[in-house]
């Protein structure tokens, strides 16, 4: 700007003569204003005052260009319905903490400097808006009664998903107060990795916060008491005194006084139950044809006092002295469920068996009973199995096992009642027959061997040959029917030449026939291997190696 200055002298009558000047006046340009970068007020009160109103606050920064070579600068500010500005200016410290509101700011580059257009800055509230929480209870198992709660979902109600690291959560019981804190070491917790884990059955509320105050939301669960069953073993046992002439031996420490059975078998019994001889005669037109035993659960070293009476056994036979059938039915008292039954019905007082040319032993383990059933995972108050094929024998023993279970909830035995209904195991005629005696397997065998023409040939061998090829002097056969039986083992060569004939004895799943190979061979020849059971042939081929 270019100024005329003009200087008169004040009296009018001066002889000084008036004179004047140019004088230029340069503006300098108003102070840019900077770009704001706004963040806006969070939920979480930042009064420390109670008594006070909550304060909820905002930021906002200012930058400059990098070019624009301004390092700092002042500002002053006021709400945008105020009139006045802050004063004195204040040097920028960096984001400038505010309420929610409108501003107008006016910034200097020096404390005296020019003031800068006003900016104006808007410092927005964040929306409290609700959360939508989805939660999945992985219910308590059975071994531990511990389960866990998972937020499979967590989103704003009726929008987007959000990010489940934004938040804290908070878990509380949700049948205490309300007003109660949150359990133990959940209190405003980062979500854990897989959740909340190892909690015992109840009712769950689970409370999450945005981290900057806003957002939240509840969801409520329920860990449901599992329906477990606590079970023990059980074995019946006849109910006489100690000097009937039939009764029941622990299988611990007592033997039926009996020269017939070979004692050298016997085994130091790890468990306790009860082999128990019952005589044809017994089964009479005033007990139905029908005994009945007691069935104890958890009576340790054959102690009943340390047992439980849970049940009965019922023994019915249905034949005349020569022969008949047996039927083993297991009636429960209230409260007590069948998971599984094994039953022995035998000749000898224990399950008798041998595993090719070894030694013989007695066995009283309940999985190698030849009449079993597990129930398939369902529980029953009543369980029978029929018919077991008992011939040529004046009585027979018993041991009959079961696997007795209570429930761990009123609401389950309830359940139970309403759902469970009695099982039968009907055995197939080729598969019922009662477990003789080892002493008359000779008897037996010839039985087999003769009659094995009317025997059914099954398509699937059940059973087969290591090593094959074979290579070395031993032959293993491994067994694959599930029955007890004695078996006749012939190798022919492919001529149809019949080379050998092993036997053995009460064979099952579980055992092994170990024989030596005793005929000629030749490298790379085939043979047949014909198995004759009490009840079926199955047929295979081995190899002999080079």
């Amino acid at each position: 700007y270019i100024f005329k200055y003009t200087v008169t002298p004040a009296d009018q009558d001066s002889e000084c003569d008036d004179d004047d000047a140019l004088v230029t006046i340069t503006i300098d340009d108003l102070p840019p204003t900077p770009t704001p970068q706004v963040e806006p007020a969070d939920c979480i009160n930042d009064n420390s005052d109670p008594q006070s109103d909550p304060v909820y606050l905002g930021s906002v920064a200012f930058t400059y260009p990098g070019d624009s070579g301004i390092d700092s600068f002042y500002y002053i500010y006021k709400e945008s319905t105020e009139t006045d500005y802050s004063d004195p200016p204040i040097l920028y410290p960096g984001p400038i903490s505010l309420p929610a509101g409108t501003y107008d700011f006016k910034f200097l580059l020096e404390i005296d400097g020019c003031e800068s257009d006003p900016l104006q800055v808007t410092i927005n509230q964040l929306p409290s808006d609700p959360l939508d929480i989805t939660l999945n209870p992985i219910q308590p198992d059975c071994a531990t009664n511990l389960g866990g709660i998972e937020v499979t979902h967590i989103g704003l109600l009726g929008g987007a998903d959000v990010n489940v690291e934004d938040y804290l959560f908070s878990l509380f019981d949700n049948d205490a107060d309300p007003l109660d804190p949150p359990l133990e070491g959940y209190d405003g917790i980062e979500y854990p990795e897989g959740g909340f884990t190892n909690l015992p059955p109840g009712n769950y509320r689970v409370f999450a916060l945005g981290k900057n105050g806003c957002n939240s939301g509840t969801a409520i669960t329920e860990l449901l008491v599992p329906e477990c069953m606590v079970c023990e073993t059980a074995f019946a046992k006849r109910n006489d005194t100690p000097d009937s002439p039939n009764r029941s031996y622990c299988f611990i420490d007592e033997r039926p006084d009996e020269t017939n059975f070979n004692w050298t078998l016997d085994f130091d019994a790890n468990r306790w139950g009860w082999t128990n001889f019952i005589s044809i005669s017994e089964f009479t037109v005033d007990n139905d044809y029908t005994f009945s035993m007691d069935l104890y659960a958890a009576a340790g070293q054959c102690d009943i006092n340390k047992g439980t009476l849970v049940g009965s056994v019922d023994v019915t036979y249905t034949g005349d002295e020569e022969g008949g059938t047996v039927s083993v039915s297991y009636n429960m008292l209230p409260g007590y469920w069948l998971g599984g039954v094994h039953v022995y019905v035998g000749q000898e007082p224990y399950m008798w068996r041998q595993q090719g040319n070894k030694e013989g032993e007695y066995t009283v383990a309940p999985g190698q009973y030849p009449f079993n059933s597990d129930n398939a995972g369902e529980y029953t108050y009543l369980e029978t199995i029929e018919p077991i094929s008992v011939e040529g024998v004046t009585g027979f023993y018993v041991i009959a096992h079961a696997d007795v279970c209570t429930t761990n909830t009123e609401e389950y035995n309830q359940r139970l009642l309403t759902e469970a209904e009695p099982i039968t195991i009907q055995l197939n005629e080729r598969k019922n027959s009662m477990i003789y005696s080892p002493s008359s397997r000779d008897k037996q065998q010839k039985t087999t061997i003769t009659s094995s023409t009317s025997l059914v040939e099954s398509a699937d061998p059940l059973f087969y040959v290591a090593p094959n090829p074979f290579t070395n002097s031993e032959l293993n056969f491994y067994y694959m029917f599930d029955y007890t039986s004695n078996v006749t083992i012939q190798i022919y060569d492919l001529n149809g030449r019949l080379l050998r004939t092993y036997t053995d004895t009460l064979v099952n799943s579980t055992s092994t026939s170990t024989f030596n190979v005793d005929f000629k061979t030749r490298s790379g020849q085939v043979y047949i291997v014909r198995l004759a059971t009490d009840r079926e042939i199955f047929t295979s081929k081995i190899l002999s190696g080079n």
